[in-house]
């Protein structure tokens, strides 16, 4: 009897523990990346490959938030979609854009980084000679807009 009390004790306890944790993992997934620290490690990435800086710029955060909630209902690199919102945001710059769709959640901003270095596109973008970019992440997806300010032509 006393080892069936044990057994039990322990199943309870095995119950618990792995309730907790699930739920646990269930709350830091709705905690969102932190855009700041993506920027971070973008910026530290850069700076020990010798490239420059980014300077942040509100209307081309303004255009990453539409961008970021654009995704959210459909994840596309569509060029026409950052263009629409260019045009209608007399922005009349060039833009490059890296989208991260993950889901991606906090603690994982290294994850995004690396999923860009990994590929030769969103590499190109991070190693461009960008004067300016913005990082929005909204639900797991993230956007990083990147423009030197030059009109388009």
């Amino acid at each position: 009897m006393a080892m069936r009390k044990k057994l039990v004790r322990i199943i309870v306890v095995g119950g618990v523990l792995t309730l907790l944790i699930g739920t646990i993992f269930a709350v830091i997934q709705l905690i969102p990346v932190n855009e700041i620290a993506l920027w971070t490690e973008i910026e530290e990435w850069r700076q020990k490959e010798g490239l420059s800086l980014l300077k942040d710029d509100a209307k081309l955060c303004q255009l990453a938030d539409k961008r970021v909630n654009d995704i959210q209902a459909s994840y596309n690199h569509d060029p026409r979609s950052i263009r629409a919102f260019q045009i209608n945001d007399g922005y009349p710059y060039g833009i490059s854009e890296n989208l991260a769709g993950g889901p991606y959640h906090i603690g994982e901003e290294e994850e995004i980084l690396t999923a860009w270095l990994n590929s030769p596109s969103h590499r190109a973008a991070l190693e461009g000679d960008w004067k300016y970019s913005c990082i929005r992440c909204k639900n797991g997806m993230c956007v990083q807009l990147f423009t030197n300010k030059e009109t388009n032509r």
